[in-house]
């Protein structure tokens, strides 16, 4: 008989180290999904047509009523937004919608941005369709406003601000981008109205909304968008201020694509690390980078105290392109990580993106492949999205000189 005695095949030792490894792992396996992916509860409800974020730890619902009102280029631009924020502020302030939205629980106010107004609504449950109806059909009425004097303060504003070289060299240069169409306050306002149930974001707790694929529509903001095919004209003025000026500007297109939202995030920031290298000429610089809908704006200001030549569009683009590096390429890409992680961990900053998807309609997990963007960028790529950028055939110049 054979007393050869049994071992097991695992002894208590062996166990115990192997149970620390297997805890050691799922921690690791879970700060890497934590650094790799960001999980956001966001879809698009076919039913409410709108955009929706799950805010588990929130304790109201926040909807966001987005109005396109368009880029605000130049002096008609801005007279036509002031006009129907005025007009929706007249309407918030009514006795019969102050009544209503008390009767709700609601709170309501109205921001507005470079291309767009914002009504928000803070309540403790998510709106009824119904309720969003009378609120639409109350807002839709134009009321009366006093338009000469309106335009005459933004006219006073506007000079005012264009007393400083800067301002008075971007406001040249925005009304060069922008193509107008005439028309009144009536057809204004009535158009922008009849877009405000179309464009909706909800966030909140327990929203118990459907997800569905956002549907292939182009809700046009009121400014028509400005066309590609114009040729710049270069600009000389004069002031009365001691340095000389240049201004150098190009048409931001928006965005499609979480990737080319990423491409455009990234282009600003490289160019922010680009120009604090030394420029030809060694001028003091400015950078002004606004992405609006249907087109924005990059510019870049450059100034000396002397009359010596600057670069031009040409070549400031070629000594840009000439320092983007790997390594800064890099360095941009991580900062810019870790930048939207933070924005995407807060709240605040969870109600921003989404708006900004409902804007330029983009996807609603947009956020994995707008950091997948900003972590796989190659050299190539940036080189090319920034030297397309900065085209010089379709760059606008102005220089400004002392009288």
């Amino acid at each position: 008989m054979n007393n050869t005695e049994h071992k097991p095949l695992f002894n208590r030792r062996y166990l115990f180290w192997l149970m620390w490894a297997v805890a050691i792992a799922i921690v690791l396996l879970q700060t890497l999904t934590r650094e790799d992916v960001l999980i956001l509860q966001t879809g698009y409800s076919g039913e409410r047509q709108a955009y929706w974020l799950e805010q588990p730890k929130q304790e109201q619902v926040h909807t966001h009523l987005l109005l396109l009102t368009g880029a605000v280029l130049n002096e008609l631009d801005l007279h036509r937004q002031q006009l129907i924020s005025e007009g929706v502020n007249q309407h918030l302030a009514s006795p019969a919608l102050l009544e209503q939205v008390s009767d709700w629980g609601w709170q309501i106010s109205l921001t507005d941005a470079a291309d767009h107004l914002q009504l928000e609504i803070i309540s403790p449950e998510l709106p009824q369709q119904a309720q969003l109806a009378n609120l639409v059909q109350l807002l839709q009425q134009p009321v009366a406003i006093d338009s000469d004097a309106l335009r005459q303060r933004i006219q006073a504003e506007r000079y005012i601000q264009t007393q400083s070289p800067q301002p008075r060299l971007l406001q040249a240069a925005t009304s060069q981008l922008a193509t107008l169409s005439d028309v009144t306050y009536a057809d204004d306002y009535a158009s922008l109205m009849q877009q405000l149930p179309r464009l909706i974001t909800f966030s909140g707790p327990s929203l118990q909304l459907d997800a569905s694929a956002p549907p292939e529509r182009n809700i046009d903001p009121l400014t028509p968008q400005p066309a590609q095919d114009r040729q710049p004209v270069p600009q000389l003025l004069q002031g009365y201020q001691s340095e000389y000026h240049h201004l150098h500007a190009w048409s931001l297109e928006k965005p499609d694509t979480a990737d080319m939202l990423a491409r455009q995030r990234l282009s600003a920031d490289l160019l922010t690390q680009l120009l604090q290298r030394p420029l030809p000429g060694e001028p003091e610089y400015r950078l002004v980078w606004s992405p609006m809908s249907p087109a924005g704006y990059v510019a870049i200001f450059l100034s000396h105290q002397e009359a010596r030549p600057l670069p031009t569009s040409k070549a400031l683009r070629e000594h840009l392109l000439q320092h983007l590096t790997d390594e800064l390429l890099q360095q941009s890409s991580r900062a810019l990580i870790q930048q939207t992680r933070q924005i995407l961990d807060d709240p605040g900053g969870q109600r921003r993106w989404l708006d900004l998807l409902a804007r330029y309609q983009l996807p609603a997990d947009s956020h994995q492949l707008f950091l997948n963007t900003l972590e796989n960028a190659t050299l190539a790529q940036m080189q090319e999205t920034l030297g397309s950028l900065l085209e010089p055939d379709e760059a606008i110049h102005i220089t400004l000189e002392p009288y």
